[in-house]
């Protein structure tokens, strides 16, 4: 991702990347979501979730832990079976 790039210009600011990286996967679920107008069906309620684990997955994969890679990949693989 860019921000990830931009990440050095900014020294110190590690934290705001943590809020910066998942936002564009928040935007297109909320997208979606409107998209279907709030009437979702089976189909577009697996779309929206698919897209919903990928931003916890970008979410959990700025961590350095092995945990939060561990999570990543899990949200990752969740939200790739759900499309």
């Amino acid at each position: 991702s860019t921000t990830y790039h931009l990440l050095p210009a900014f020294p110190g600011k590690e934290k705001l990347y943590y809020l910066i990286k998942p936002i564009p996967t928040a935007l297109l679920t909320h997208r979606a979501y409107l998209e279907s107008r709030g009437h979702l069906d089976s189909i577009e309620i697996r779309f929206c979730l698919g897209l919903l684990f990928g931003c916890f997955g970008d979410f959990f994969l700025v961590g350095e832990s092995k945990l939060n890679f561990i999570l990543g990949l899990v949200s990752f693989l969740i939200g790739h079976l759900l499309y």
